[in-house]
């Protein structure tokens, strides 16, 4: 990964598509913890970004209509996670639930790809956080 943060989600927001055929969100981050980035764009603790998100949920004319993705847990308003993003050629992040952890009570990390086990899932943020540091310069603290 070319950034490596801990992240809280502060807003989302569902739309149709274009075609109104899907509904996508758009996830709003702001950055609690650099683990790890890159010279190409920086990262500062308190830096608001947003990203989408396949699937979401939306009134339409007075019924409640949600696009699943049965394999992708939802990044969810208030929650933190750990995440592990790419910067692409257009020097934007590329986010992905096979590459976001949530951080649930007690300190352990759930993947947000529901479909496989990977090391991380399951074991402490500390523990990772550790692995992390020592394999990467770290940028920037709590």
């Amino acid at each position: 990964a070319d950034v490596v943060m801990i992240a809280q989600v502060e807003s989302r927001l569902s739309k149709l598509t274009p075609d109104e055929d899907w509904i996508n969100t758009s996830v709003h981050i702001k950055i609690l913890q650099v683990l790890k980035s890159t010279d190409r764009r920086s990262f500062n603790v308190g830096k608001e970004v947003s990203f989408m998100e396949q699937g979401g949920s939306l009134n339409i004319e007075g019924r409640q209509i949600d696009a699943i993705v049965e394999w992708a847990g939802r990044f969810e308003v208030g929650k933190e996670y750990l995440i592990f993003t790419e910067v692409n050629s257009n020097n934007e992040l590329v986010f992905g639930v096979a590459s976001a952890y949530e951080i649930v009570p007690g300190g352990s990390l759930r993947s947000l790809f529901t479909r496989h086990s990977d090391s991380i899932t399951e074991s402490s943020l500390n523990i990772v956080l550790e692995d992390i540091q020592a394999n990467a310069n770290v940028v920037d603290e709590k």
